[in-house]
């Protein structure tokens, strides 16, 4: 035997949007000349929550910063890189020959290959592999 309270109730399930759809009663759409809704009133809470994160920044704001760099670095290097800009324009200034770009190329692709400690080299002038010796 089940008692009464021992069922439960199934959550409603949501419809779609159907073709039967009404519209909202004409007092609660927007009419010509009625101004909406006030300037600003959208982002209030959003402005409220900026003021409180600055004052609780202000309060703890760097020793918070090194205490996530110390314990969760994953977290602290998403948030570094979400600050970044997503795109970079850079412009070329000077007036550097293509065999200076190019020699440029090569001293940056060097130096990432020397602080990475790779050992396989990077392909020169002739196109071959240029293995480089790390130094000590």
């Amino acid at each position: 035997m089940t008692d009464e309270t021992d069922k439960v109730e199934k959550p409603k399930k949501l419809r779609a949007k159907s073709a039967n759809h009404k519209p909202p009663p004409p007092e609660y759409q927007f009419k010509p000349g009625n101004p909406g809704r006030p300037k600003g009133s959208r982002n209030k809470l959003g402005e409220h929550f900026i003021q409180d994160l600055y004052a609780d920044w202000e309060k703890h704001g760097a020793a918070v910063i090194a205490r996530v760099r110390e314990d969760r670095p994953q977290d602290y290097l998403k948030v570094t890189a979400s600050l970044l800009p997503k795109q970079v324009q850079v412009e070329n200034k000077s007036e550097l020959s293509d065999s200076e770009i190019a020699e440029r190329i090569k001293q940056l692709a060097e130096f990432v290959d020397f602080a990475t400690g790779s050992t396989a080299g990077i392909a020169g002038p002739s196109g071959r592999s240029e293995t480089k010796e790390r130094p000590n």
